[in-house]
C-alpha cells in the first residue's frame, strides 16, 4: 500500500466521519427546534389564560354571562332586540366571542398547545358556545356570513367529542339542548 493510497483512505474516512457529524448536528438542531416550538405553544397558551383571567376581562365575561344566562330558545326572539340595542352588552359579547375565536384559531391551526387549551378552555368553549349559540346564528344571518365565529364552532365540536369520549359529558350540558 502506497502513501497516496493511505492518504486517500484517511481522506475517505474523514469525509464519512464528517457526514455523520453533520447529520447528528442537523438532528440535534431539528430536535431543539421542535422543543422550542412546543415551548412557544405552551407559553402562548398561558398568555391566553392570563388574558382570560385579567380583571377587566373577567368583569366583561361576567356581564355577558349575567345577560345571557336566563335566555332560552323560547324567549330569545323577545330578548334579542334588547341585547342588540345595548351597545355595551353587544360590544362585550362580541369581544368575548372574538377572544374565543382567537383561541380556537390558535388551537385549530396548531399555534396553541391543544392539551393545555383543552384543560383550561375546553369546558369554557362549550359553556359559552352553548350559551351564545343562538346569538351567533343571529349574527350570521344578519351579516349573511355563515363563517362568523366558525372556528369556535369547530373547536366546540372537537371539545365536546373529546369530553364525551374521555369524561362522558354529553353535548348540550350548559344550554340544556
Amino acid at each position: 500500500m502506497t502513501v497516496s493510497e493511505i492518504i486517500q483512505i484517511i481522506a475517505n474516512f474523514s469525509v464519512i466521519v464528517g457526514i455523520f457529524f453533520i447529520a447528528s448536528q442537523v438532528m440535534i438542531a431539528a430536535r431543539t427546534f421542535r422543543m422550542d416550538l412546543d415551548q412557544r405553544k405552551k407559553d402562548r397558551s398561558f398568555q391566553y389564560i392570563a388574558r382570560w383571567n385579567d380583571i377587566d376581562f373577567n368583569r366583561m365575561r361576567r356581564s355577558v354571562l349575567i345577560r345571557f344566562k336566563n335566555i332560552t330558545k323560547e324567549n330569545f326572539a323577545k330578548e334579542v332586540p334588547q341585547i342588540e340595542s345595548d351597545i355595551e352588552c353587544r360590544g362585550n359579547t362580541h369581544l368575548l366571542l372574538n377572544f374565543l375565536e382567537e383561541v380556537a384559531i390558535g388551537v385549530n391551526y396548531g399555534h396553541i398547545n391543544f392539551d393545555i387549551a383543552f384543560i383550561y378552555f375546553g369546558p369554557l368553549c362549550v359553556q359559552y358556545f352553548e350559551l351564545l349559540h343562538l346569538y351567533i346564528i343571529r349574527q350570521r344571518e344578519l351579516k349573511h356570513d355563515p363563517t362568523i365565529w366558525i372556528e369556535i364552532e369547530n373547536l366546540y365540536s372537537v371539545v365536546t367529542k373529546r369530553l364525551s369520549e374521555k369524561y362522558h359529558v354529553p353535548p348540550g350540558r350548559y344550554w340544556g339542548a
